[in-house]
C-alpha cells in the first residue's frame, strides 16, 4: 500500500506516520511538505491514499497558506 502524506508539520507527520505503520507495517509512505510537491508526486506516482493537510504552504518557500490544501486539492481534481 502506498501512501502520500501532504504535511508541514513534523511533529503531526510523525503522529500520522506511527498510527499508520502500527495498523499497516508494510505500508510505503512518501511525505510532501508543501502543496505543490504533493501535486508533482501525485503526477508521477500512484498512490493508493492521499492524507491531505488543508493548512499548509503552496511553494517551499513560503509560509503557511489557509489555502494550501485546497490548492492541491483543485489541481488534483483537475488531473
Amino acid at each position: 500500500m502506498k501512501i502520500l502524506i501532504s504535511e508541514d508539520s513534523d511533529r503531526k507527520f510523525e503522529a500520522i506516520l506511527n498510527v499508520i505503520l502500527n495498523v499497516y507495517p508494510e505500508a510505503e509512505v512518501t511525505r510532501a511538505t508543501y502543496s505543490k510537491e504533493g501535486v508533482v508526486l501525485l503526477k508521477n506516482e500512484k498512490f493508493d491514499f492521499l492524507i491531505q493537510d488543508m493548512f499548509l504552504p503552496i511553494n517551499s518557500d513560503s509560509r503557511i497558506d489557509n489555502k494550501g490544501g485546497i490548492y492541491a486539492l483543485n489541481r488534483i481534481k483537475h488531473r
